[in-house]
């Protein structure tokens, strides 16, 4: 037996009710007429829901849409007692549960780096709304709180990954899934890509473990033994810096990924490029969240990629790169030069031709569901930003304009 929240019944009869008024109105003028009065007896839940037709309806319509956001800022999201029970009943034993403003954290590692991360999953839904505000964009309050399941270790994810969205991807660190609408990474001190680091600080710690025993029959090995730890101290500061950095960029990109799809600015379910979906969260990249990021920002790494797959030929044209829809996973370089070029793309439209990233956002977004037909996507990106030989000599140049 199915059960229904009293917001859906209420909503439901609100729309059965303005469907049976006479045919003299518009349907949308209806909606909005009703909304307004929901709103005027501060019945939040409904009027939101309301607005929220309208602008399924119409997706520019601006009272709707500021209405949304006055609901927003005198109630927030949404508290959703059946998606956190559901949600609660799922978890398996040595799991956690955690409650933010935006977010319901999922979490098997200790309750520190939960707290952790759900700071930054905050501070990345704080500066993308700002953002894309401040650029033109209408990014919708979120329905309900986001889904985040964090897992410690890397064969715990994997299994997560496998089971429930099929995926094999072993080099990814964390994924946003359209079909759940979740996102999951684990933490990357424990990753496959940093053991490396891990078998380094075993030899020193070995090798420090030999001096002591030195240095307990000749005290004359005492420098031998102060070097052996001080190197140590090095490899221990070096691992910590990579695997928090990891963390914390490892968040912010997949956190994008998810206010992207649960802000409106990317519609489920529509086959979006890759450009567009890694160039948006490769914007949020950060190692340093305390200074600016985000699409206005410079992201150094990304940059230096791209520069080094240009001038060694790997660079994907763009011609090509428009219509891509999934990385390259059978070769590192290629995936790794896909991920720079999509932020490269994102970063100089975003920048220097906002208004066209914005219309081609509404375009996409007003696309069918489901795959693209052949030669959509290159259709979609030259009726917004025109020839593809200029945009191409035009990014391409900024890009490197940047990095003297």
């Amino acid at each position: 037996m199915h059960t229904r929240t009293p917001w859906l019944i209420g909503l439901v009869a609100c729309l059965l009710a303005l469907g049976s008024t006479g045919a003299q109105v518009a349907p949308v003028e209806r909606y909005l007429a009703e909304a307004e009065k929901r709103l005027a007896a501060k019945d939040y839940r409904h009027a939101a829901n309301l607005y929220r037709v309208v602008l399924r309806q119409r997706p520019g319509h601006d009272r709707a849409y500021r209405r949304l956001w006055q609901i927003d800022k005198a109630i927030g999201v949404a508290d959703d007692p059946a998606q956190r029970d559901r949600l609660a009943r799922e978890i398996p034993n040595g799991q956690f549960l955690k409650q933010t403003d935006h977010y319901l954290i999922v979490y098997d590692g200790r309750h520190t780096w939960a707290d952790s991360r759900a700071r930054m999953l905050e501070l990345a839904y704080d500066e993308f709304y700002r953002q894309f505000k401040q650029a033109g964009f209408r990014p919708l309050p979120v329905e309900r709180r986001m889904v985040c399941v964090l897992f410690n270790k890397h064969e715990t994810y994997l299994d997560y990954a496998k089971q429930t969205d099929r995926l094999m991807h072993e080099w990814s660190s964390g994924y946003y899934s359209q079909r759940t609408n979740r996102v999951a990474f684990f933490n990357i001190h424990y990753s496959p890509q940093l053991k490396g680091m891990v078998d380094k600080m075993r030899k020193l710690e070995a090798e420090v473990e030999h001096w002591q025993a030195e240095v307990a029959q000749n005290p004359r090995m005492q420098h031998r033994l102060n070097a052996a730890r001080s190197k140590l101290s090095h490899q221990r500061a070096y691992y910590q810096r990579a695997a928090a950095f990891g963390n914390i960029q490892q968040t912010l990109h997949e956190a994008a990924h998810q206010i992207a799809f649960n802000s409106g600015i990317q519609r489920r379910g529509v086959q979006w490029p890759l450009w567009y979906s890694e160039g948006l969260a490769t914007a949020f990249e950060t190692i340093a969240p305390a200074a600016p990021f985000g699409p206005t920002a410079d992201n150094a790494f990304r940059r230096t990629k791209m520069d080094e797959a240009v001038r060694a030929g790997r660079a994907i044209p763009l011609a090509e790169f428009i219509e891509m829809t999934a990385a390259p996973n059978e070769d590192a370089l290629k995936r790794e030069a896909a991920y720079a070029q999509s932020w490269g793309l994102f970063h100089y439209l975003f920048n220097q031709r906002r208004e066209q990233l914005v219309a081609y956002t509404a375009a996409m977004n007003a696309s069918p569901l489901g795959r693209a037909a052949p030669g959509v996507l290159r259709q979609r990106f030259v009726e917004a930003f025109g020839p593809i030989e200029q945009v191409e000599r035009d990014y391409l140049t900024y890009i490197s304009a940047m990095s003297r």
